[in-house]
């Protein structure tokens, strides 16, 4: 994983959904927020074969766990400066859509800068979803990508967002300074520097 070679269901170290599960209810139980953040992308990749995978919760202070933390696939190796990226295109897909499948971004003609970057770097199939605070509040999303086109299934991300829901972040975790923005979605949403990911509609849907 993260080394160039497509991940996909016959990658090694592929976790299935049980002990996928198990791993993340274990990890939430963690006090170290930080760390089960950055831990749950560790999941994540290794759950869906996945070649990148990245938790963001919108807080002060670090926002975006990725995993690889190093190589071609890293955050700093796509973003110049991956905690502050803005991608306003993205914010408006994740407060309108919730979660979203793309089989392959080959097929996108017109790739916008987060798009590109990700495809520029042989990413082709990607899903995310929103994750929620234990109010059920828009608090962030997780994500999942692949070198591989079609390596996610409308399967999958019925299984990521049931992941989602067992990684709600209890608000009472977050600093005080996160709050304001939480307030609403829509608002947040555009204010936050977000990552640039390639996401369209659910159901492959631009």
């Amino acid at each position: 994983m993260g080394d160039g070679v497509p991940g996909g269901r016959q990658a090694a170290g592929v976790l299935d959904t049980e002990a996928a599960r198990a791993a993340l209810v274990e990890v939430s139980a963690s006090r170290d927020l930080e760390a089960t953040l950055a831990r749950s992308a560790e999941i994540l990749l290794q759950r869906f074969g996945a070649d990148m995978a990245i938790t963001y919760v919108s807080r002060s202070g670090r926002r975006m766990f990725w995993a690889p933390a190093t190589g071609p696939l890293s955050a700093d190796s796509i973003f110049p400066s991956p905690q502050t990226f803005r991608d306003f295109a993205f914010a408006e897909r994740v407060n309108a859509k919730g979660s979203s499948l793309v089989p392959d971004l080959g097929q996108i003609e017109a790739r916008d800068k987060s798009r590109e970057a990700v495809y520029a770097r042989g990413i082709r199939s990607t899903m995310w979803t929103q994750l929620k605070d234990e109010r059920g509040a828009d608090l962030g999303f997780v994500f999942a990508g692949s070198l591989a086109a079609s390596a996610f299934s409308p399967h999958d991300l019925v299984e990521l967002e049931a992941f989602a829901r067992l990684q709600q972040v209890p608000r009472r975790q977050l600093d005080e300074g996160s709050l304001p923005v939480l307030r609403r979605a829509r608002e947040r949403l555009r204010r936050l520097p977000l990552p640039g990911l390639s996401v369209y509609g659910r159901c492959c849907q631009p």
